[in-house]
């Protein structure tokens, strides 16, 4: 079996909590829920294989990841099922999500112990939740357990946004022929300034877009 990863999955939401076969049944239908992370411990142990996206469970590795539908808990089910596939790669801080844009999600965090499914296509560009994000923890580097809140470039949405942004800094650009060295100097500031904002947090990322084409507004360009 070709493998693209094995190892523990941590929660972003927590980086004590990793996903967890609760009870280590070996069952079709068994719960997969969050748990107190235990370096390799065989009920955290987990592997993508290359071709298939399939999220299987390494002491069994006939049973994968899986959810019916959007609102119902992750289970164990049987890797030719057709509702095991996830779209999912190497190790990293990411969403894990279905190719119908459903995501792998925490919905309650005080009991921590129930995994749901997060439909309504919130897998894509920027409405992806945090408690939908988690980092794969290969046994090479188990002892980097640092989750951190940082995103990827991996991550579409993000790419899609600075896309756009530099749409409209060259929009903003062929519109207002008059704007000065000073102007132009500000707005590859701020240009830099989004990207470092980008990697850290993506809230503050979209209030910088407000703010950059609201000082254009003020120069007579908006």
């Amino acid at each position: 079996m070709d493998q693209s990863f094995s190892g523990s999955i941590r929660w972003a939401g927590d980086n004590s909590k990793c996903l967890d076969v609760q009870g280590g049944s070996p069952l079709v239908g068994a719960h997969v829920g969050l748990w107190a992370c235990r370096a390799d411990h065989p009920n955290q142990q987990f592997a993508w294989t290359e071709g298939d996206g399939r999220i299987r469970w390494l002491t069994y590795p006939s049973l994968c990841l899986t959810a019916a539908a959007p609102g119902l808990p992750i289970q164990l089910d049987l890797c030719d099922s057709p509702t095991a596939p996830f779209d999912a790669a190497a190790h990293g801080t990411k969403a894990i999500c279905t190719s119908e844009g459903v995501c792998m999600t925490v919905q309650d965090t005080e009991a921590a112990l129930m995994l749901m499914m997060l439909g309504l296509g919130s897998c894509f560009l920027m409405m992806t939740p945090l408690s939908a994000f988690w980092r794969v923890t290969a046994a090479a580097d188990a002892h980097d357990a640092r989750l951190g809140r940082r995103l990827g470039w991996e991550q579409p949405g993000l790419m899609l946004m600075m896309l756009v942004f530099l749409a409209m800094v060259l929009m903003d650009i062929n519109f207002c022929p008059h704007l000065g060295r000073e102007q132009l100097q500000l707005m590859l500031m701020m240009l830099g300034v989004l990207v470092i904002v980008m990697l850290l947090m993506m809230p503050l990322m979209m209030l910088m877009m407000f703010v950059f084409h609201g000082a254009l507004g003020v120069n007579g360009c908006g």
